[in-house]
């Protein structure tokens, strides 16, 4: 292990009980676990040390750590790298839990800046999985986590969490989580209710150090969710008149007071206004209707499930008595052929996994809707205990949840049919048809597609196929491509059993046609048939390195689209590297990038920093390429023209303030 004099920027720390060893995650240069001698006070390496990267022997800034005694060994949470790792004591390398190193996701195999890792007393694990905002579950040896804290969305409910840092367990097994602060990575101890924002000691003394913002309440962050429920579940009264919020205007959908009716915002249409408690009813009578129709729904797709499964059962007896009559007659039929029994029981499989996958996919159909509709039931259920006004402000958005959901499950009811999948049968007559003693070998076989392994972007399909064991040398596989006059094109020939096209129409769906070739023969076809992703070059995620608070700029990617000066993202000065990112959902071909100078709150923010730097984009999110220098130009926008790029990651970078006023992408 290397050497080092002492820590650069330590995240987090736990105990050897049995050596009484201190472990420290070092997050600094180092990138790399500390070990402190109980006796000597001496500072060594435990873990990594080889500097940042996502190799077996490296850590790429380590933040959470869990010492396992059962195993002796250190469990890390591998932030930058997505991954959770235990390196044993003494070991150089350390070896993956979960997730999947140096690719981040939100799949339940993934992970997305894990910064905090601990285990009960079984074995099971925990993560803190930040920027999915939830919180992963592991049972002992398992890769795939399950969900059971965070919604996966950042939020500040109760079910929700925004970036949660830390995950313990208290003396009675109990998952404690803790909220970070909103300028740092350290723990929040202060909430803001106005800021609607967390802080730390000396970020809360440093934000609220105007005489502005002297009169925002502030309190404990455990204090925090009791705060958000009393403000969101009481009644309120009118900003304007200070009385009860008791009417309800059908016209602006919008709450107001009896006052309210004498000004001109309602008396033009008076006869709009109705009691809250009326329309609440009425609100609540429309959810208990919605209700009945879902539990009807559940029992129509219960009672489906039921089929499906017996069809499955079908589908295995069938299986077992074709099998028994096919060696029967190859038994009897001695001047068969080998390979002539391999291939019909080729066919045979095939057919049988057809089947079974049909059956697994509506399965799969119908616990997502069976889950949708639970979800809905408890939604439904909740509105109905909550007093009026929370009920029409809640009541609306779980409604049309309903009818949507509604429309989705009738439809799929309508569409899927069992008479594809249930009847599942092979004559005996037809197998003793295709047994024949004139030496024929059999039909050349047809390669068979992945599916789980085919690819689709906006403007590229990545297609792969299973790898045929035959008889006879394969000289080549044959992959074509539909074309508009229904011709098929030849796009690959050759050995690989995978292959990338690109430069293809986004939202559009494509035929491709698979064979091989023996020699100068070309055997059956597969056909596969994938639609390219709607190529959307506003649907991006904004993310930045920390922001500027005084500027009071937006950080929202919608602030960025409106075309005005004064809204837009900021970062703040770290002495570092300052960026302003977007994120697409997958490549998208970019041909140029729009900026525009910040103009907001001059006396505090230089506009000469709302435009420098240089655009650059990246396929990995780790290594970037320039794709055009910033100038900054007063009150105007400027586009940069890139060619015709395709990439998932683009960003503005600065070593100073950075700020944009406009992030648009043609």
């Amino acid at each position: 292990m290397c050497m080092f004099s002492g820590l650069a920027s330590p995240s987090d720390i736990t105990l050897n009980p049995n050596t009484g060893t201190v472990y420290v995650t070092d997050r600094g240069d180092t990138q790399r676990v500390a070990q402190i001698d109980p006796i000597t006070r001496a500072i060594g390496t435990a873990a990594g040390g080889n500097g940042a990267g996502n190799a077996a022997n490296q850590l790429s800034t380590p933040n959470g750590i869990f010492f396992d005694s059962t195993t002796n060994s250190l469990v890390i949470a591998n932030t930058a790298a997505h991954n959770i790792v235990r390196w044993v004591i003494g070991a150089t390398t350390g070896t993956v839990l979960a997730g999947t190193t140096g690719v981040s996701g939100n799949a339940a195999t993934q992970l997305h800046n894990p910064t905090g890792v601990t285990f009960d007393s079984t074995g099971n694990m925990y993560v803190a999985d930040r920027d999915n905002n939830r919180i992963q579950f592991f049972t002992p040896g398992q890769t795939v986590g399950t969900t059971i804290a965070g919604t996966g969305i950042a939020g500040i409910s109760a079910s929700a969490f925004n970036a949660s840092s830390v995950v313990r367990l208290d003396n009675q097994g109990n998952l404690q989580h803790t909220e970070l602060c909103n300028e740092c990575d350290t723990n929040a101890t202060w909430y803001c209710v106005q800021d609607d924002a967390n802080f730390c000691d000396q970020h809360n003394t440093f934000a609220h150090s105007l005489k502005s913002q002297k009169s925002h309440k502030i309190v404990p962050i455990d204090e925090k969710f009791i705060i958000i429920n009393n403000e969101t579940t009481k009644p309120q009264n009118c900003k304007a008149h200070h009385m009860p919020l008791c009417l309800y205007c059908l016209f602006c959908k919008d709450v107001c007071c009896v006052a309210c009716l004498s000004v001109d915002i309602h008396k033009q249409h008076s006869d709009e206004v109705k009691s809250v408690v009326d329309v609440a009813n009425g609100e609540k009578n429309l959810v208990n209707e919605y209700l009945e129709k879902i539990r009807k729904l559940k029992t129509t797709f219960t009672n489906e499930f039921n089929q499906l499964q017996q069809a499955l059962k079908n589908i295995d007896i069938s299986e077992l008595k074709s099998n028994q009559e096919i060696d029967k007659e190859f038994n009897r039929i001695a001047e068969c052929v080998e390979a002539r029994r391999k291939i019909l029981k080729t066919q045979l499989q095939q057919k049988s996994q057809t089947s079974r996958d049909h059956i697994y996919s509506k399965q799969e159909d119908l616990s997502n809707i069976n889950s949708s509709l639970n979800k809905c039931l408890e939604e439904g259920r909740h509105i109905l205990t909550l007093n009026d006004f929370a009920a029409l402000s809640q009541s609306k958005a779980i409604i049309d949840q309903m009818k949507k959901l509604e429309i989705e499950s009738v439809e799929y009811h309508h569409q899927a049919h069992l008479t594809d999948s249930i009847p599942f049968h092979i004559s005996i007559q037809i197998l003793l048809e295709m047994i024949k003693t004139s030496g024929i070998i059999g039909e050349i076989p047809a390669p068979l597609f992945v599916q789980q392994k085919c690819k689709v972007g906006g403007t590229n399909l990545e297609v792969e196929w299973e790898l045929i064991d035959y008889e006879s040398s394969i000289t080549a596989y044959i992959l074509e491509l539909k074309q508009d006059n229904n011709n098929f094109n030849e796009v690959y020939r050759g050995l690989e059993t995978k292959y990338h096209l690109q430069d293809l129409k986004p939202s559009t769906s494509y035929v491709l046609r698979l064979s091989t070739c023996y020699d100068r023969e070309i055997g059956n076809t597969t056909l596969l048939s994938l639609r390219t992703l709607d190529v959307d070059l506003n649907n991006w995620k904004l993310s930045m390195s920390p922001s500027y608070t005084l500027v009071n700029a937006e950080n929202t990617r919608e602030s960025l689209l409106d075309g005005q000066f004064t809204t837009g993202a900021a970062t703040a000065l770290m002495r570092r590297g300052e960026w302003i990112k977007a994120t697409f959902p997958y490549p998208v071909p970019v041909t140029s990038v729009t900026i525009a100078p910040l103009h907001k709150n001059p006396t505090k923010w230089n506009p000469a920093n709302g435009n420098g730097g240089t655009l650059q984009y990246s396929h990995d999110d780790t290594n970037w390429i320039t794709a055009g220098t910033i100038a900054y130009v007063e009150m105007q926008q400027q586009k940069i023209e890139v060619g015709s790029v395709t990439a998932q990651y683009w960003r503005l970078f600065l070593d100073s303030y950075l700020g944009t006023s406009s992030f648009l992408f043609k």
